[in-house]
C-alpha cells in the first residue's frame, strides 16, 4: 500500500524496509513533471531534491506504449529510446517513468539488488511488458520468488471508462458495468499479469 510522506509524495511501505533502496511516487505538490511530451526539468528537479536524487543518475524510457525493457548499465544515457521498461542494479542509478491514467509497476529483488520499474498503459499490458519485465529479471538472475511489486496510483475502474471492444480485448472479470458504461481496471489486470 502506498502511503503519504510528510514530504508530499508517496513511497510504499512494503519496500521502505529494505535499507538503500529510493523510491517515490510524486504528487500534484511537485507540479507537471511532463508537458507536451517534454520532461519538466524545473518539476522533476524539486521532486528529486526531495529524494536526495541527483538528476545527472536518472533514467527515463521513451514509453511507447509497447513492451521493451533495457537494462541499464549507468546514468550516462538520461532517455532510452523505443522502451517502457527499465532495470538496473547499479548503485547511484536511479528509474523513474511518468505516468498519469498508466501505471507505474516497482520491481524489486532484494538478493541481486536489481530494480526496474515499467510504464504500463492498457496497450503496455496487451503486449505483455509486465510480463516481459519479470522474464528480464529473471534472465538477470533473478528467482520468480524474489522479485517484490508495487503496483503504483493510476486510472481506477471508478473512472475509466472504455468502449466495449476494448474490454473484449482482455480475459476474465476486469471491468464493471454502470449505467451502460464499461470501467477497465488496470490494476487488477496487472495483478494478473504478475500472477
Amino acid at each position: 500500500m502506498f502511503k503519504k510522506s510528510e514530504k508530499g509524495y508517496y513511497f510504499w511501505d512494503e519496500f521502505s524496509k529494505f535499507k538503500g533502496l529510493v523510491h517515490g511516487v510524486s504528487t500534484k505538490f511537485f507540479g507537471s513533471i511532463k508537458n507536451n511530451g517534454n520532461i519538466n526539468e524545473r518539476n522533476l528537479k524539486g521532486f528529486l531534491d526531495i529524494l536526495r536524487i541527483d538528476r545527472e543518475n536518472t533514467v527515463f524510457p521513451e514509453q511507447v506504449h509497447g513492451s521493451g525493457v533495457v537494462t541499464i548499465d549507468d546514468s550516462k544515457k538520461q532517455f532510452i529510446l523505443n522502451a517502457d521498461g527499465l532495470i538496473t542494479n547499479k548503485k547511484n542509478v536511479f528509474l523513474g517513468v511518468v505516468t498519469a491514467d498508466c501505471l507505474p509497476v516497482i520491481f524489486y529483488d532484494k538478493k541481486s539488488e536489481m530494480v526496474g520499474i515499467a510504464h504500463a498503459g492498457y496497450k503496455g499490458i496487451l503486449k505483455a511488458i509486465v510480463k516481459n519485465m519479470v522474464l528480464s529479471f529473471k534472465k538477470l538472475g533473478s528467482g520468480t520468488k524474489d522479485i517484490k511489486v508495487a503496483i503504483g496510483p493510476s486510472i481506477g475502474v471508478c473512472c475509466y471508462d472504455v468502449p466495449y471492444d476494448r474490454v473484449q480485448m482482455f480475459v476474465g472479470n476486469v471491468y464493471q458495468v454502470r449505467k451502460g458504461k464499461y470501467f477497465l481496471d488496470l490494476k487488477n489486470i496487472a495483478k494478473l499479469s504478475l500472477i
